[in-house]
């Protein structure tokens, strides 16, 4: 629990009720609501007491209540927990204590009851979704072990307990060395150096990078893509090299994509240069470089993602390349595809080629949404958008406020 998330709640909340402490100003009120909550975050339980003591019946007592008992969540009794989820279950207060106690339980072991209060769990949290992996292949369910995979390419920092289940697969042979590269590049792609540094924490020593050249690629890259190692023979060493070309074409795609013209494509294997190929396009269309439908088209259509595919299809939809525009949608996942933005344009592009029925039904598709791509897939099908009829009509009834309707005005209407 980060006590800085519950600030907003706090200050939303600081409105002096009706009730036992009402003898208080509002700017007392004030001064004991901020007290409580420097109180949590320095983790001073006796402070904290102090504080709540003097405003028993505040509209906020409820997060008053969950800050006590976070404060030694690790070392409460079940029965402490259970009694504050009778009083605000339901409630969202209840809610991030459900989740903070799952928590608990998760680091403890006790999967019987991370089972039982998991069940009444609705929101999605990666660590939770780790303790219940952990708890399921603590049954003897291997099918766990291969689910689990989804949390090892998550973008971030792993929480604790993922960490836990990542050492576990690994221990297992779930997770080997090019897992451990493909989690590292995904994070040097998203900018989390911190993260990709704890990952390569599981290779073996004679696996691992040098750290000095590993530091130079992540915050120096163009330095160390102009002066190449003069062996690349490890594949710790070619690793390095590509993550430097990641990040060097987060500032500037075009340096990059002189390299990869010219001597980085000599020393890497061909799929590495067509993976960093769909790298450079990104970052090149997300700046509108002439240059990125050509670049895309040098990559590995099998390898681009949802986010590459998406800035593709608007590299060409600039360039009214519609047969380019289809392709990259088509590629999508389900999902994307399905979104209305893609929708349309899907529909557009099969217009532009001449093929009108499949066009309109794609429009049909969107038709009535009252979002921007179905109005505008109205407008292709020929709706006509009206102004809404009145829904008002004044009368002869007068107001407390404003006196009767004048004659004169009620005939006008």
């Amino acid at each position: 629990m980060r006590p800085l998330s519950l600030l907003p709640a706090l200050l939303l909340a600081m409105v002096l009720p009706a009730g036992a402490f009402a003898a208080l100003s509002q700017k007392d009120a004030d001064f004991h609501i901020m007290g409580v909550f420097d109180a949590y975050r320095m983790a001073n339980p006796i402070k904290l007491a102090s504080h709540a003591q003097k405003i028993e019946g505040h509209a906020l007592t409820p997060w008053i209540e969950y800050m006590r008992l976070s404060l030694r969540l690790e070392d409460a009794q079940t029965a402490e927990v259970k009694a504050f989820f009778s009083a605000y279950g339901p409630t969202y207060v209840g809610e991030r204590m459900r989740g903070d106690w799952l928590k608990v339980l998760g680091k403890r072991g006790d999967w019987k009851d991370f089972d039982r209060e998991a069940a009444d769990y609705a929101r999605d949290d990666i660590e939770i979704r780790c303790y219940a992996w952990l708890s399921r292949i603590s049954r003897g369910d291997e099918s766990a072990l291969a689910e689990a995979q989804e949390m090892w390419v998550y973008p971030v920092e792993l929480p604790e307990g993922c960490e836990k289940l990542a050492t576990l697969m690994w221990e297992r042979n779930r997770i080997q060395v090019p897992d451990v590269w493909l989690r590292v590049r995904e994070l040097f792609e998203e900018g989390q150096i911190t993260a990709a540094k704890t990952a390569l924490g599981y290779l073996p020593k004679d696996e691992a990078p040098d750290e000095r050249m590993l530091a130079e690629a992540a915050r120096q890259p163009k330095r160390l893509l102009a002066k190449l190692p003069r062996s690349m023979d490890k594949r710790a060493t070619k690793e390095v090299v590509v993550l430097a070309a990641l990040r060097q074409a987060r500032n500037d795609a075009e340096s990059v994509a002189g390299m990869l013209e010219g001597e980085l494509a000599k020393e890497l294997p061909e799929e590495d240069v067509r993976y960093l190929w769909g790298r450079v396009a990104l970052e090149g269309a997300r700046v509108h470089h002439e240059n990125a439908l050509r670049w895309f088209a040098r990559a590995d259509d099998s390898r681009l993602d949802d986010q590459q595919l998406a800035w593709k299809a608007r590299a060409a939809l600039r360039r009214g390349a519609w047969q380019t525009v289809r392709e990259a949608i088509d590629r999508m996942s389900p999902e994307q595809r399905r979104e209305a933005a893609w929708t349309y344009w899907y529909g557009r592009a099969l217009a532009a080629q001449g093929e009108a029925t499949g066009s309109r039904a794609y429009y049909l598709r969107i038709a009535g949404q009252t979002d921007f791509y179905g109005l505008l897939a109205n407008e292709e099908l020929g709706y006509v958008g009206t102004v809404p009829v009145a829904g008002y009509t004044r009368t002869t009834r007068t107001s407390r406020k404003q006196g009767p309707i004048p004659a004169s005005r009620a005939r006008s209407s």
